[in-house]
């Protein structure tokens, strides 16, 4: 009887020991595990948004650098082709250079095939000068507010037909005799002409010249090729 009485104590602690431990230490050590994953969880997003921070405070202190740098993209490359603006501008460098523009045109700008929402506008310009007036011409196309890529151009020197005539002198019986020609000479001249490939971009499609048309030419299309001779 005794060592019965003792073997239920001891069942009776052990099951009150279990029941203790699934009723209370248990559910305690699930809230502490869960507890420490939620701050962990917190501290991850805690190191997330002290970035994030750092990173918005980094743009406020250089926010005006930001807005130059907007400012500058929208200047070299417009929300429209902005083509008569972009004539002066070749025009006054023509002046500039001292070349002699005798020609530009411009073909619909096309989306860009690697860049979305860019579009390329292909320019052609024929210009007449010397060899260094093209080639400050040239650098000058290139350091333009608006970005232009010169693609490619061709140089064919200029020539100048020389007629050489025969005065027939004393050897002739008719003093009223019209000189004879007897010889055609080419001269080369310094001057160079030159045909310039380019690419102007923009951020739309839609060409509007608003230059007016001189008297008794027909106004230009509001889109597609545009042409305008220069002084030449």
């Amino acid at each position: 009887m005794r060592r019965s009485a003792i073997l239920l104590i001891v069942a009776g602690f052990l099951l009150i020991t279990a029941a203790w431990w699934f009723l209370l230490i248990a559910p305690k050590n699930r809230a502490i595990t869960d507890a420490n994953d939620r701050l962990a969880v917190a501290m991850d997003e805690e190191i997330v948004l002290v970035q994030s921070i750092q990173r918005l405070e980094s743009i406020k202190s250089n926010e005006l650098q930001y807005l130059a740098a907007i400012n500058e993209v929208e200047t070299n490359i417009p929300n429209e082709p902005q083509l008569d603006v972009f004539i002066e501008d070749i025009t006054f460098l023509a002046e500039q250079a001292g070349v002699e523009l005798s020609g530009i045109s411009t073909a619909v700008p096309v989306e860009s095939g690697t860049t979305p929402g860019l579009f390329e506008m292909t320019v052609s310009l024929s210009v007449d000068g010397e060899y260094f007036e093209i080639l400050g011409f040239l650098f000058g196309l290139e350091d333009l507010e608006r970005l232009v890529k010169v693609q490619s151009l061709s140089l064919v020197p200029q020539f100048e037909t020389v007629v050489i005539e025969a005065d027939p002198g004393d050897d002739t019986d008719d003093p009223t005799e019209e000189p004879t020609t007897e010889e055609v000479e080419r001269i080369r001249l310094e001057t160079l002409s030159t045909e310039i490939f380019a690419v102007a971009y923009t951020r739309s499609g839609v060409t509007v010249v608003t230059t007016p048309p001189a008297e008794g030419e027909a106004p230009p299309p509001e889109e597609g090729a545009t042409e305008e001779g220069g002084g030449g």
